[in-house]
């Protein structure tokens, strides 16, 4: 390990030290209660307020929780060595367009089956032609044609596990049901 990540590890013990002794110091006497009061009053009261704001926003159903666990993960490895920074950020990409292709492919299923005319395997057939082609567009615009295949690769072995994560739920659900 790094001089520089021992270094910053040591300052992370040190932070961690210094606010658990703070908060034993203050367990048994006290002396820090009418400043943690006064913390956790502005806490609490700004807390409803952020939420109430993005519940009238156009962030409806993203609460606060979601926005730090988000954060967290995104910088997460930054702080841990053990985690390749670039496969971490790629595959973040790589899932993010996954979900893009899954949104649409959806939408197209949705305008599919409004038509009365049109048979469940021709909607099955079509979602599957659509999906190819939209993955394979998108691969396309990769300039780095090994990351092309990587997402292609990628976006079918995530849309084959969703299908089949799907089907284990069915199976399950349908188990307990009988019983």
């Amino acid at each position: 390990m790094s001089k520089k990540k021992v270094l910053f590890l040591y300052f992370l013990f040190f932070i961690i030290l210094v606010i658990a002794l703070f908060f034993i110091i203050n367990y048994f006497t006290g002396v820090f209660d009418p400043f943690l009061g006064k913390v956790f009053k502005k806490y609490s009261e700004l807390i409803p307020q952020t939420e109430a704001f993005l519940f009238k926003q156009a962030f409806a159903g993203i609460s606060m929780g979601l926005l730090i666990l988000t954060i967290v993960l995104l910088i997460y490895p930054l702080f841990f060595p053990h985690v390749d920074v670039k496969n971490y950020y790629r595959d973040f990409i790589f899932g993010i367009l996954t979900a893009v292709v899954f949104y649409i492919t959806e939408q197209f299923k949705t305008i599919l089956s409004k038509f009365k005319a049109v048979d469940f395997l021709f909607v099955i057939l079509g979602m599957i032609l659509f999906t190819y082609l939209l993955i394979e567009a998108i691969a396309s615009i990769f300039k780095n044609k090994q990351k092309g295949i990587e997402f292609k690769s990628q976006t079918i072995a995530n849309i084959l596990s969703g299908i089949v994560f799907s089907m284990i739920l069915t199976v399950i659900k349908t188990i307990f049901k009988q019983n």
